[in-house]
């Protein structure tokens, strides 16, 4: 009986002899050559630029997230739109938001049709303020 996985075989007593089974080993195969790419593409580099651009992403929304969570102390992800106009004349959140994405907020703010702002809500609006600028 012979058994065998990558880089290992078993042999059964009848074939190793008096001793019994015998067990040998076998380097594993060489890995395939790299193959060129067909579309003459620089993956890596695209890779790099993709991973480049999330992590830009990533980085803004945690400081969005770092902002907003200093007024959600319930940490639900929400904050009152009554807190929020508090939080709009801040003057520390006056320093972190542009003019023009604090008067949007306001907007939001004055035509609400839910109870409160929620995380994912200001990042759409400071993101979407930040892409145009009006």
């Amino acid at each position: 009986m012979r058994l065998s996985w990558p880089g290992l075989t078993q042999t059964s007593a009848a074939a190793g002899g008096p001793r019994g089974a015998a067990m040998t080993t076998h380097p594993p195969p060489p890995p395939p050559p790299e193959q060129p790419d067909p579309a003459g593409l620089d993956v890596p580099e695209l890779e790099s630029e993709i991973d480049e651009s999330e992590l830009r992403r990533e980085l803004l929304n945690d400081k969005w997230r770092q902002l907003f969570d200093k007024y959600d102390p319930e940490g639900f992800g929400e904050i009152p739109w009554d807190d929020f106009l508090e939080v709009l004349n801040n003057p520390e959140f006056m320093a972190e938001v542009d003019a023009n994405k604090r008067d949007i907020l306001l907007q939001r703010a004055q035509e609400r049709t839910t109870t409160a702002i929620t995380f994912q809500d200001f990042v759409n609006v400071v993101s979407a303020a930040l892409n145009n600028p009006t």
